[in-house]
Parts: C-alpha cells; sequence; structure tokens
C-alpha cells in the first residue's frame, strides 16, 4: 500500500523491503483479498492503482496551495491593513493572534468554534483522538460531497482561462509587492 516510511541513512536494501512487506501484510486482509477480487484486480494491481491515486492526491494538493496564495492575494487587496501587519511582522512588533493571522495558510484547518469562536487555534495537526477523529471524518464528507457533485475544483483551470481574470483582478486592485518578489520555483 502507498505509505511513507522513515529511516535512518544507515538502512539497508533488506531492512526497507522487510519494513514494506510487513506493513504490507499488516493491512492487506482477507477483505481486502476479496474486493480485489471482486474487481477483477491482483493485490500488486491494488497497490499500483492505491500509488496513482497518491501521485494524484499530491499533485491535488500542490494545486490546493497555490489556490490559497491566489485567495491571500486577494484578500489582501480587499483588506489593507495586511500591508501594515506584514510591516510590524517584518520588524518583529506583532504578536499573538495577529502573529498567527500572517502565517502562511495551512493545508488543512479545523477549530473547535464553542471554545474558540475566533478560531485562532487549527488543531488540524493536533494528536487527541477526538481531533483527529474529527479532521478523518469531515475529510471524508467533503470527499464525498466532490465525488457526488462532480466538483472539478482539484483540477487546475489552464492558464489562458485564469489569465484574464489575472489581469482584471491587477488592473482592479494592483498586485501586492510581496507576490511580484516571490522567487520563481
Amino acid at each position: 500500500m502507498p505509505e511513507t516510511y522513515s529511516f535512518g541513512r544507515d538502512a539497508g536494501e533488506e531492512e526497507v523491503l522487510h519494513a514494506q512487506a510487513a506493513r504490507f501484510k499488516a493491512v492487506w486482509d482477507t477483505a481486502r483479498t476479496q474486493r480485489a477480487e471482486e474487481l477483477g484486480m491482483s493485490p500488486y494491481e491494488v497497490v499500483v492503482l492505491a500509488s496513482i491515486v497518491e501521485k494524484e492526491a499530491e499533485r491535488s494538493l500542490r494545486k490546493a496551495e497555490k489556490q490559497i496564495e491566489r485567495y491571500a492575494r486577494n484578500v489582501e487587496k480587499f483588506f489593507r491593513i495586511k500591508p501594515v501587519m506584514r510591516t510590524l511582522m517584518a520588524v518583529g512588533k506583532l504578536m499573538g493572534a495577529a502573529l498567527q493571522l500572517m502565517q502562511p495558510m495551512p493545508y488543512e484547518l479545523l477549530y473547535d468554534t464553542l471554545k474558540d469562536p475566533h478560531e485562532i487555534v487549527n488543531l488540524a495537526q493536533s494528536k487527541n483522538p477526538a481531533h483527529r477523529t474529527a479532521l478523518v471524518a469531515m475529510s471524508a464528507a467533503l470527499d464525498t460531497w466532490m465525488a457526488e457533485t462532480g466538483d472539478r475544483g482539484v483540477f487546475p483551470e489552464p492558464k489562458e482561462v485564469v489569465a484574464p481574470f489575472a489581469k482584471e483582478m491587477h488592473d482592479w486592485f494592483g498586485t501586492p509587492d510581496w507576490v511580484l518578489e516571490k522567487p520563481a520555483k
């Protein structure tokens, strides 16, 4: 199954292969074998397909990160306090919740809005089992909704479609310096 493993620099091939085989044996049970047979697939084909899906998910993550950056650009155009906050942060004078708001937007967000109505403490990386369960359930619900509604938000729009809108936003509001100064990747 697609998995992330951690090994020391001195790990040998046998150690890596043994860890992967042990993990596969731990998760590949009779129910998975039956389901693969129902689909007319071998365990190897299931693993290959799962690897492809994992790669596509990574692409979706990169696209989501780009969308978050575009959203941040537009927010800055409408909320003129952001450049002031950026300046204060650069000289070390921004603290507390204001400083947290200026941090890069994480991929996942989870808040306890009863205890934290202003959504200051992101619980997405919490080790609390209740938080992890809520995050997994909400992510699954979103994935299901996206599949059921045919949401195509994970697929990037072609540059020729986006370019006129980006130009219009720039013409109306300008583009923040921090976007223009960003080094090319």
